[in-house]
């Protein structure tokens, strides 16, 4: 999911007829919150697209800042005992 990254690249690209050029830009917090709420309503100036948007991002944030849960250790092997007959 989009607000789970650490980064956010937006992608454009434009042709102009006689060539295709391909633009990455990095997105700050107001940029990740505009293309989320694009990607999530499909246009850019919806309020409650914005705010769901908003409220992805936060909740990311707040999982991304809690402790890693511990690894469970591997299972001791065991030894095995010969068959008996």
């Amino acid at each position: 999911m989009a607000a789970c990254a650490r980064r956010h690249v937006r992608i454009a690209k434009t042709d102009d007829g006689t060539a295709v050029v391909t633009d990455l830009s990095e997105l700050d917090h107001d940029g990740r919150i505009a293309e989320l709420t694009r990607m999530l309503a499909g246009r850019p100036d919806s309020a409650s697209g914005a705010v769901h948007a908003a409220e992805l991002l936060d909740a990311a944030a707040a999982d991304a800042a809690r402790p890693a849960a511990a690894e469970p250790r591997p299972a001791k092997p065991r030894r095995r005992e010969p068959a008996k007959t």
